[in-house]
C-alpha cells in the first residue's frame, strides 16, 4: 500500500467497475463487474466491515480502544 500515493489507485487497482444489465424491454440492476484483485478486494471489504463494528458496536468498540490504548504492544 505504501507504493501507491493516491487512494484513487488503489481504488482503480480494485476495478470496481458498475455494470447495468439493460435491453430493450427490461432494466435490471446495476452490478460490479469485479475485474480488478480478487485478494484487494476482499481486505479492503473486510477493512469497510471491521470499522463499521467498531464503529456501530459497543463491545467491539470497547475491545479497538483496549488494544489502540494498552501500553505493551500498541497497536497502530
Amino acid at each position: 500500500m505504501s507504493e501507491y500515493n493516491h487512494l484513487l489507485q488503489i481504488i482503480k487497482l480494485e476495478a470496481l467497475n458498475l455494470k447495468e444489465n439493460i435491453s430493450v424491454k427490461h432494466r435490471g440492476r446495476t452490478k460490479i463487474t469485479k475485474r480488478g484483485r480478487k485478494k484487494l478486494r476482499a481486505l479492503l471489504f473486510r477493512v469497510r466491515a471491521s470499522m463499521f463494528l467498531v464503529a456501530k458496536n459497543k463491545a467491539f468498540k470497547a475491545q479497538y480502544h483496549y488494544y489502540t490504548t494498552r501500553p505493551d504492544n500498541r497497536l497502530k
